[in-house]
């Protein structure tokens, strides 16, 4: 069973896991002034790492490694670059 949290719980949760998966100089990056940009990051903040990243079923690791192979697959460099340095910065 998922459990639900609050939208704020959920992005609370999405931004550390975003932290703790791309390092802490990136997870202070994204916060910017541009309006459009600034939903995005808040969409992302909340549906990928506040969701996807926390749902129940899947180690980290693994989470982390099928992540690698989609980002491969997809041909998204500088994502995968990203997610690639991570927690080495």
């Amino acid at each position: 069973m998922t459990e639900k949290f609050s939208d704020q719980h959920r992005h609370a949760e999405g931004e550390r896991v975003r932290a703790e998966v791309l390092g802490p100089s990136y997870a202070r990056s994204g916060k910017k002034d541009d309006p459009f940009y600034r939903h995005f990051y808040e969409f992302t903040i909340d549906h990928c790492w506040g969701n996807v990243w926390l749902r129940p079923g899947l180690d980290r690791k693994t989470r982390s490694m099928l992540n690698l192979a989609l980002l491969t697959a997809m041909g998204r460099w500088a994502e995968l670059e990203i997610h690639t340095l991570g927690r080495s910065q």
